[in-house]
């Protein structure tokens, strides 16, 4: 699977929770997300901005099968569940 620069931002800015249809992750959080499709890397001093990290990951995942990964990761309701982005429904409250 292969996405535009634009779909990357966009898709950055939805796992970083940095748009109001997705819950908030911070960088230890990022670097978790980023681990479960196949990073092996830890958080500490240096890690840059939370966008950054984010977009350098999916340019890195671009036109590879994990990426389809990263889709289900940030799709997968129980990220959702307990936020104000999830009701009983499944669906968004905002």
């Amino acid at each position: 699977m292969k996405i535009a620069e634009k779909t990357i931002a966009t898709l950055a800015r939805v796992i970083t929770g940095d748009t109001r249809i997705s819950p908030y992750r911070s960088g230890a959080d990022l670097v978790r997300f980023f681990n479960e499709v196949g990073s092996n890397e830890t958080y500490g001093s240096g890690f840059p901005s939370r966008w950054y990290y984010a977009e350098d990951k999916i340019r890195q995942l671009n036109d590879t099968t994990e990426l389809a990964k990263v889709f289900e990761l940030a799709l997968d309701p129980r990220a959702y569940i307990d936020t104000g982005f999830y009701n009983r429904t499944g669906c968004s409250e905002t």
